[in-house]
């Protein structure tokens, strides 16, 4: 009673008029405003939440004084790079003085840490709402809205409670964290007996489900799979779409929902209007969260890798964090190695760890159907990206022994060559 009490309390919050209105609001600005006009409501809120957070930020009003702005000169987005970046240590370290209005009254959220110490942030209630417009307007696209059934896989449920039905959001919670061979029976069974429209779930759970049914032949058929919060590699989703007879559609965010990304139905990356203001660089991205001013992020570094298309200004892939890329002797920064895997049979997992610039070490989960031929289908194929400059050692390991964050987030490369020298390495 107690758990669908806090269900009730959740969906309520969340799913209310405010929400409805709010997309209803996104619907127009997607269909109706053409990108002159979204240009100047993108301009108005980027001045808003500027001097909103000079005003109101203690933390925002030093640090511009300190850098010498002239908040004045500051009067539309081409000013923009007369605003000093922040980074995740000036976050770190000044997580109260950003926040504007009183704390109680606003959700604390985590990042997941891979890089270091988990960052806390905060979100509005208002936040909260515009991010689950924006993400219900995303699906709605596809065809998939709000009340239809869909199967979650991802981190709602602990390893204690393998499975709970959410009756207000018509969603069945399946616990990410009891994916094993004995138990892949049971997850089959579930999805297959509820019918979902669509699962939400991150890359590597919905893989690892992928990869038991594969072995035990079973499949299932459902419309569309929504990933999000790792990132979604090529080989990854295709092995999930054969499994699951699904599309697989991506969304890319951040816990510090300072930009959003989602993926069209062409395969590319759009951004959302009225989300962020982003700025491409070679080994990282600055963005500019529209949706929060009661904890303004302005030119906040995210180190992520981001492939943006030159021709439609639209985001082309995401390879993910900068230090997921092998670093060759020269410095050249080599990343989609997820390329390597597409295609070969007989692999759970696949991981390519870096600890000098002179040899990697690829650990290769095999399936039943692995043969020794596919280590050296592997040898050749990431030669094709990285050359013989590098000592490359292919092992296979057991799924324990791949290495994953402590909220069970999975990464392709693990490079652990020093972060000072990787920030001079180029990009290719």
């Amino acid at each position: 009673m107690k758990r669908l009490y806090k269900q009730f309390i959740r969906n309520t919050l969340k799913n209310n008029l405010f929400f409805w209105y709010r997309l209803q609001r996104l619907k127009r600005v997607h269909s109706e405003l053409d990108l002159e006009e979204l240009l100047v409501l993108q301009n108005d809120k980027f001045l808003k939440l500027v001097k909103y957070a000079y005003a109101n930020s203690s933390f925002y009003r030093s640090f511009y004084q300190q850098h010498g702005v002239d908040i004045n000169t500051i009067k539309n987005i081409s000013d923009l790079n007369k605003l000093p970046i922040i980074t995740k240590d000036h976050i770190r370290q000044n997580v109260e003085n950003i926040l504007i209005g009183i704390k109680s009254f606003h959700k604390t959220a985590f990042t997941s840490g891979t890089s270091g110490t988990p960052l806390k942030v905060y979100r509005s209630y208002s936040s909260i709402i515009e991010e689950e417009a924006y993400i219900w307007c995303h699906r709605e696209k596809f065809g998939h809205k709000v009340g239809m059934k869909a199967v979650a896989l991802r981190a709602d449920l602990d390893r204690n409670i393998f499975m709970e039905l959410d009756p207000f959001s018509h969603t069945k919670l399946l616990s990410s964290y009891r994916l094993s061979e004995k138990t892949a029976e049971d997850y089959y069974e579930e999805i297959a007996s509820y019918k979902p429209n669509a699962i939400y779930a991150f890359p590597s759970s919905v893989e690892i489900l992928a990869n038991f049914l594969l072995e035990k032949n079973k499949f299932l058929d459902v419309p569309l799979i929504f990933t999000s919060s790792e990132t979604l590699y090529e080989f990854q989703r295709e092995k999930i779409q054969k499994v699951f007879n699904a599309r697989v559609v991506d969304w890319y965010g951040n816990a510090e929902r300072s930009i959003a990304l989602e993926e069209n139905k062409e395969g590319i990356y759009n951004e959302l209007p009225l989300y962020s203001i982003n700025e491409y660089q070679d080994d990282h991205i600055l963005t500019t969260g529209l949706i929060n001013f009661s904890f303004p992020l302005i030119r906040y570094q995210v180190n992520d890798v981001l492939i943006p298309d030159q021709n439609s200004g639209k985001v082309r892939q995401i390879i993910g964090r900068v230090d997921d890329a092998i670093e060759l002797p020269d410095g050249t920064k080599v990343v989609r190695l997820g390329l390597v895997f597409k295609g070969l049979n007989g692999i759970d997992f696949a991981q390519i760890i870096q600890n000098t610039r002179t040899n990697i070490q690829i650990n290769v989960v095999p399936s039943k159907s692995y043969e020794q031929k596919t280590k050296f289908k592997i040898l050749d194929k990431i030669k094709l990206f990285i050359g013989n400059e590098i000592e490359i050692k292919v092992s296979t390991v057991t799924e324990k022994e791949i290495i994953k964050t402590e909220r069970g987030k999975y990464k392709l490369v693990i490079n652990n060559i020093n972060s000072s020298e990787q920030r001079t390495a180029s990009v290719i």
